[in-house]
């Protein structure tokens, strides 16, 4: 019944044309089966306006492989005070194991986790693939493991802040990070945050990779036990237009 409710709640949502807030009241809510294919595999409807989902748990059980959420270019998520896990799966062959934004869709994670989340696609994230402008503020993303690490974003711009972005896996994609892997990305700022004992397959950093156009701006943050398969122990490949008060 819980899915069933969150499946129609965002339906309802998508379609009365506000903004609106979908609050779980600390309730868990186990996803077995997908709800629709979005690019991938995705256990819940598409997010087509702008909704924010808080307070409670979802996750993923039994044999099935998805994500949980897909944001089209229109739509807007915010996700508040959630844990998300066990997204996509170790077979997963879409974009974004826990959440994949389509076209310039907005994500924003506030005092979220997620954990558990896999993708096998070679240019997306663990937990999150993102085009458009993705905020992660007070959040933690660990142990999660896609081609382009936890986190591949685009285009942008990409602010993290206060969060935990470790033990995270790259998954042997070339140019990937085990953390953060950012491609032409204009505006990137990471505030006040520890990337930590992430791990890449490929050559590349462990922690950040900035690909293409990418400027970043990199301030009070750890960078620090990050490793890849060559045992370099690069931390950033790339380097970050502005740095500041940093242990790298």
């Amino acid at each position: 019944a819980r899915v069933a409710n969150l499946r129609s709640a965002i339906q309802c949502a998508n379609l009365n044309g506000t903004a609106d807030i979908i609050n779980l009241n600390g309730q868990t809510v186990e996803i077995g089966d997908s709800f629709a294919d979005y690019s991938g595999a995705t256990g819940l409807p598409q997010i087509t306006s702008n909704i924010t989902i808080r307070n409670g748990t979802i996750t993923r059980t039994g044999a099935s492989q998805f994500r949980f959420f897909s944001v089209s270019a229109a739509g807007a998520l915010s996700v508040r005070d959630l844990t998300l896990s066990n997204g996509g799966g170790a077979t997963y062959a879409s974009s974004g194991g826990a959440i994949s934004t389509l076209g310039t869709g907005a994500l924003n994670l506030i005092n979220t986790s997620i954990t558990g989340s896999q993708s096998t696609a070679t240019t997306g994230g663990g937990a999150v693939t993102t085009a458009g402008a993705l905020n992660i503020v007070n959040s933690s993303l660990r142990g999660n493991a896609g081609g382009r690490g936890a986190i591949a974003a685009t285009s942008g711009p990409v602010l993290i802040q206060n969060s935990l972005i470790a033990g995270n896996v790259g998954t042997a994609s070339p140019s990937s990070a085990g953390g953060i892997t950012l491609s032409n990305v204009a505006t990137a700022t990471i505030t006040n945050s520890t990337i930590a004992s992430n791990f890449t397959a490929a050559s590349q950093a462990g922690g950040i990779q900035l690909l293409g156009t990418t400027s970043l701006a990199l301030r009070n943050s750890i960078v620090w036990g990050n490793d890849n398969a060559q045992g370099t122990g690069t931390q950033i490949s790339g380097v970050p237009t502005t740095v500041g008060n940093n242990l790298v």
